[in-house]
């Protein structure tokens, strides 16, 4: 059993796990609000004096504002820039950088109409970054700064990339996981021979080749700036001290592993919900016509009708996916509902845009022309 260091001050008894839990997210938000409004005031101070050519030979936007330490963050920024989408306007230049860094075996006019995406749920695991193009390559990154992998991380993260990478209809010589390090190092978690190993030195070299084509002055100051803090030695020394967050949590680990616990549940009962689907489902009168569920998994559910099938396959899929407690309740993306058009049957997929667009019924979403995505209708 473990031991309960909080105690109620008035009468020395052991507190409850629900108000260890409480106290602990209260001081972990004051904290987070402190670092917050001390980052804000750095970045009002950083825009409302925005002049590179005048700014101190020793600043970088990157430690002034403390993301050196933050893999979520840090995850968020790389897939910003390589997201050919992006709002820098750069297009697919730092992907394509990324690529040569990786040496992935993908010609680059093959790198567009790519989507990215940011904490992937598998059956398994969760992946930091995800780049695919539907039946033309997947991408995967796990992105560690000076955190260990969890027992068994990647294997576990690289069969779930198998499987999306089924559904994605991709073969395996085009199928890529990258992890993504300080130094490059191997996973200590297993599963190493299966993974191509990537050094923020190696990726800052290429990003730095690829500055010369950046056309606009601010990402270039931002990349250039990346690429001084995460090459940096002094900034890796820096970045292996214990901060606030660390020490309070480390205080308290025994009400972090129940907080721990208590989101394990939660996602338990997530799943429980898209179980709960397929009663009632069963129940309507339509779904006696040919429908079947074609899959479930712990965070996405599809169905689809037997009138539907081509070649021994599932042509079109109906599904969720993305039901997790970060999507649901927090910042993640929202759990997308979606009509899928499997394989590369562009020319059925065009028709079905067609008869969306102009028929007489409400669909909610956007329909997807794109005759490279596989997706006709995401909500």
């Amino acid at each position: 059993m473990r031991r309960e260091r909080k105690l109620d001050a008035k009468h020395g008894r052991q507190l409850p796990a629900i108000e260890r839990i409480d106290a602990l997210i209260i001081a972990f938000r004051a904290l987070r609000s402190a670092q917050s409004a001390q980052r804000l005031e750095a970045m009002q101070g950083l825009l409302t004096d925005w002049d590179p050519p005048r700014l101190p030979p020793t600043f970088n936007v990157f430690s002034l504002l403390d993301l050196t330490s933050d893999e979520v963050r840090h995850s968020r920024f790389l897939a910003w820039l390589m997201d050919a989408e992006g709002d820098h306007q750069q297009g697919n230049l730092f992907m394509r950088a990324f690529a040569r860094a990786c040496a992935l075996d993908i010609p680059e006019d093959n790198i567009e109409r790519y989507r990215m995406r940011r904490e992937i749920s598998g059956r398994e695991s969760v992946v930091d970054i995800m780049a695919y193009r539907f039946g033309e390559f997947v991408i995967f990154v796990e992105n560690k700064i000076h955190a260990e992998e969890g027992p068994g991380q990647l294997v576990r993260e690289f069969r779930d990339m198998r499987r999306i990478c089924k559904q994605l209809r991709v073969s395996e010589d085009r199928q890529y996981a990258v992890f993504l390090t300080p130094d490059g190092r191997q996973p200590v978690s297993g599963g190493g021979t299966q993974w191509v190993t990537l050094s923020h030195s190696r990726l800052a070299e290429v990003f730095e080749k690829a500055l010369s084509e950046v056309t606009d002055g601010k990402v270039r100051t931002i990349v250039r700036d990346w690429i001084e803090a995460f090459s940096s030695r002094k900034e890796w020394a820096r970045m292996t001290e214990f901060s606030e967050e660390d020490r309070l949590l480390i205080e308290d680990w025994d009400t972090v592993e129940d907080l721990l616990e208590a989101a394990q549940r939660l996602r338990v009962k997530l799943f429980a919900v898209l179980e709960s689907i397929e009663p009632d489902l069963r129940a309507t009168d339509w779904w006696r016509d040919g429908w079947a569920f074609v899959r479930k998994g712990t965070t996405q559910v599809y169905i689809s009708n037997q009138a539907w099938r081509s070649d021994g396959d599932y042509a079109i899929w109906i599904g969720v996916e993305e039901f997790t407690p970060d999507a649901v309740f927090g910042s993640g993306t929202p759990p997308v509902l979606y009509v899928w058009v499997s394989g590369k049957r562009y020319e059925l997929k065009k028709q079905l845009a067609e008869a969306i667009v102009n028929g007489e019924h409400d669909m909610a979403g956007e329909v997807d022309h794109d005759p490279g995505s596989a997706f006709l209708v995401r909500t």
